[in-house]
């Protein structure tokens, strides 16, 4: 094999796994952020029961950057109580998606607010799963998903654009 198709050889195998990488991740956060909808979506026809907040706090969470600085981010955390036909569940989901995290405890001190430990609340849950309970019918994330996938597919298609071009010109000066 010459260097011209070795050459064209490993650019078609590096850019490929580049394509299918950052195409599978844009069609995975594109499904992941319909079905996050969908579901918000059957819950607006799930029954309500009445939950007891059994804990509320703010929880830290912390990550390095590529300095070493700590992030720091903090989100609400909720555990509440609920029955279904004679059955105690615990539950522990605010809304669907990702938890929310904020910059700043404050923020999440608000959130956490909303549900004092021993406070009767509102809950949502699925009557073909009981265990599985919302105290709001919204999705997290979702729309941060969504654009996520949407430029994870443009970068893997110019990718393949490029790729192509760079396979054909080859071809075509061969």
């Amino acid at each position: 094999m010459n260097t011209d198709g070795f050459s064209v050889l490993f650019s078609v195998l590096c850019g490929g796994f580049f394509v299918l990488v950052f195409g599978g991740l844009g069609v995975w956060l594109m499904i992941a952020s319909r079905k996050q909808q969908q579901k918000v979506a059957v819950s607006q026809n799930w029954p309500t029961v009445l939950a007891q907040i059994t804990l509320a706090e703010v929880r830290e969470s912390r990550s390095a950057d590529s300095e070493g600085d700590i992030q720091r981010s903090y989100y609400p955390h909720i555990e509440y109580t609920y029955q279904v036909n004679g059955v105690t569940y615990q539950g522990d989901q605010i809304a669907f998606g990702a938890r929310r995290g904020y910059a700043s405890p404050q923020k999440a001190n608000e959130e956490i607010a909303r549900y004092p430990v021993g406070a009767q609340v509102k809950a949502y849950y699925n009557p073909e799963n009981p265990k599985e309970a919302v105290l709001r019918q919204q999705a997290i994330g979702t729309n941060f998903m969504l654009i996520f996938g949407i430029i994870a597919l443009l970068i893997a298609l110019c990718s393949l654009c490029g790729l192509l071009w760079s396979v054909i010109s080859n071809l075509v000066s061969s």
